[in-house]
């Protein structure tokens, strides 16, 4: 009985403290460092009926408007129809938030832990003040593509209200209120926001956010880690809305991801859902390493009876799921993946709370489901999965999330060279991006953790259940060393097709399907009356080609837009990190792309005699080095980074892939003009 007590005050006492923004710590050249059992967590969504009707008031016949005030000001609309919206009542993952080009973003009082330690609160900074919009906007003349899996509408109509979609329809078929905003989308394509059905707040994707399986706490305290992912929240809410991820399923971390979950509602956010602390069926002592100010996002419960009670403990926090571990393999591993979710599941399900399990064996999986997982939030990677295993999914309606990036990441952390698609690269955190080139030399493998082989298992399964009828869902375990928040949904997009699935799934597995990943009634992941107003418009077809989900114009959410250009802010820091990926890619198009035509490069020895000048130039000169020998060609890692306004300096750590030559250190200052980097001053 002791030994239970300890753990529910462990699991009780969460620290919801949030450390100011992080600064830039100057980083030692790594001696070494300690690898860790490199083999990943697992997580799995819950999901219902997918014709399930977001709500019982909401009737396509008459689409309900949601019922706000009005800016002073603000025409009625004329038809009658939309004059009288009702809105469907959201659940606590879905709510919408306030209606403004730019969302408006309130100081949020988190809720009180039982006796915390610490007075904690997230903080983002206030958006200016709102501006009033009109009350029906009508987006004509795009093809729409509804995330239903249905056939898409041409010159299509898409009314929406204050902040849900009222009508969608052909031209021919939909009436327009008199008074109702025209946006011409002609020649566009429009989808339903996209939805991240397995992503982590509280880890920020770094290479040194997951301890437990690379132990690089030497170099960078974990803690460091744990705290900026904290302080940059906003800037994560950005990077999911800039890759048009208008929805987060938050498959379980720090006891503050339930305030993350309050503060996206009215911030400039995609809406989020929260599970709170993952229950681990089995003990790990490298989970220890993940533990700060006694908020541990991992908790392992000794018996089912221990996580019962550990999830009757969440209760009062309203979770949108509740999260399990599976752990271990073989019949015994299977057994305590039933036991532990039957026992939570009982405790759950009365409170209309979803269990979500991490499971990536099938026998866990399957065992999973035996015991109620409503949503398994891994693809199931050590072998193909079998007709017993679609049956049991299909008739207990369970979402199954792919999470199939994540392997990518890990494998890339131990060759210390991320390979990042465009997207991932174009929204990321900079010192995210810059960490992933740090990998210590001593750790550093010729070829790496190959994920080709779990990867190629899980895309076929994905594929499979698909096919069979199965709710599979977009997820990307972003966070966890490597799959970047936001970025990442284009890669799991990409690997989806490379499995042979047909565009139009994808985007009803990243939509309408991976919504019941946050919630067992989703009003949103479809373009259909009464449902929210999250959609993209795009400049390419997807049905073509789906890496046109990526060629986004403009972010809707909650019936506000955003121009996509706008989300992600393109600081000097950004562009100076870009521009250093692409050296060390060896990338010479995206190299020179981030500099102005007019580039001037000095050495610090004769500062009014530029080196460089001009982009043929550069081109000519850097062109030569990244055509060199690999064993001679170089990487560099900053090691201190000064950003203020315009300028950037930095400390960088130069070598051979090899790291057995050219050993250097160097200092360059950077002066960024409208997003491209004009001159540069090298110290020789």
């Amino acid at each position: 009985m002791t030994q239970r007590r300890a753990i529910l005050a462990g699991f009780l006492g969460l620290s919801l403290l949030v450390s100011p923004a992080a600064g830039q710590d100057e980083a030692p050249e790594p001696e070494g460092a300690e690898a860790a059992d490199p083999s990943p967590p697992q997580d799995e969504p819950s999901q219902p009926d997918a014709e399930a009707a977001p709500a019982a008031d909401a009737e396509p016949a008459e689409p309900p408007v949601e019922e706000t005030a009005e800016p002073e000001g603000e025409v009625a609309a004329a038809d009658e129809a939309t004059e009288d919206e009702e809105t469907p009542a959201p659940d606590a993952a879905s709510e919408a938030s306030p209606d403004t080009e730019t969302l408006a973003a309130e100081e949020a009082e988190p809720a009180q832990e039982a006796e915390p330690a610490v007075e904690q609160t997230i903080e983002v900074a206030p958006s200016p003040a709102p501006k009033p919009q009109p009350q029906v906007r009508a987006l004509v003349g795009a093809t729409s593509i509804s995330g239903d899996g249905s056939e898409p509408i041409t010159d299509g109509i898409l009314l929406l209200g204050a902040k849900r979609i009222t009508a969608v329809g052909a031209r021919a078929d939909v009436a327009i209120p008199e008074q109702a905003e025209i946006i011409d989308v002609t020649g566009r394509w429009i989808v339903p926001g996209l939805v991240d059905g397995h992503a982590h707040f509280a880890a920020s994707g770094s290479l040194y956010s997951r301890p437990d399986f690379i132990d690089l706490r030497d170099i960078t305290p974990y803690k460091d880690d744990f705290d900026r992912s904290k302080a940059d929240l906003s800037m994560t809410f950005e990077r999911f809305l800039g890759a048009g991820v208008t929805s987060v399923f938050d498959a379980g971390g720090a006891g503050w991801s339930f305030d993350a979950r309050a503060l996206a509602d009215g911030a400039k956010a995609p809406r989020v859902a929260a599970t709170g602390p993952i229950i681990a069926t089995e003990s790990i002592p490298a989970h220890e390493r993940l533990v700060v100010d006694g908020d541990a996002p991992i908790v392992f419960a000794p018996t089912a009876d221990v996580a019962a009670e550990l999830a009757q403990s969440l209760i009062d926090k309203e979770p949108d799921a509740i999260t399990i571990w599976a752990l271990g393999g073989g019949a015994e591993g299977a057994e305590r993946a039933r036991a532990y979710t039957a026992a939570v599941k009982a405790v759950a399900e009365p409170a209309g709370i979803s269990v979500a399990v991490h499971a990536t064996d099938l026998g866990a999986a399957k065992a999973a489901v035996l015991g109620g997982a409503d949503t398994l939030i891994h693809s199931v990677e050590n072998r193909k999965i079998d007709d017993e295993f679609i049956r049991l999914l299909k008739n207990r309606n369970v979402t199954y999330v792919t999470a199939l990036t994540y392997l990518e990441g890990l494998g890339d952390a131990w060759t210390g060279a991320p390979d990042l698609s465009p997207e991932e690269r174009r929204v990321a955190s900079p010192p995210v991006l810059r960490s992933l080139w740090e990998t210590p030399l001593a750790l550093i493998k010729p070829v790496g953790i190959e994920p080709t082989a779990r990867q190629r298992t899980a895309k076929a399964n994905a594929k499979r259940l698909m096919g069979a009828g199965i709710r599979v869902a977009t997820g990307t375990d972003a966070g966890n060393v490597g799959p970047l928040h936001g970025g990442s949904m284009h890669r799991e997009i990409e690997l989806l097709a490379e499995a042979g699935i047909a565009p139009l799934d994808i985007i009803t597995m990243a939509t309408q399907n991976a919504a019941y990943a946050l919630t067992a009634n989703p009003d949103f992941g479809v373009l259909k009356a009464g449902y929210a107003a999250d959609l993209l418009v795009l400049r390419r077809d997807p049905l073509v080609d789906v890496s046109a989900l990526a060629d986004i114009e403009t972010v809707w959410i909650g019936g506000r837009s955003l121009e996509r250009t706008a989300i992600v802010p393109r600081t000097a820091e950004a562009v100076v990190q870009e521009q250093l990926d692409a050296y060390n890619r060896r990338d010479l198009d995206a190299f020179t792309a981030t500099f102005t035509d007019d580039i001037r490069i000095y050495g610090l020895s004769r500062p009014s005699s530029p080196q460089v000048g001009g982009k043929n130039q550069l081109r000519e000169v850097y062109g030569s080095l990244f055509n060199l020998p690999d064993e001679k060609k170089i990487v560099c890692e900053v090691v201190n980074r000064i950003s203020e306004g315009a300028f950037v300096t930095d400390q960088q750590n130069c070598r051979t892939l090899d790291g057995r030559s050219f050993r250097a250190r160097t200092t360059v200052t950077y002066e960024v003009k409208d997003g491209r980097i004009a001159k540069m001053w090298f110290a020789e």
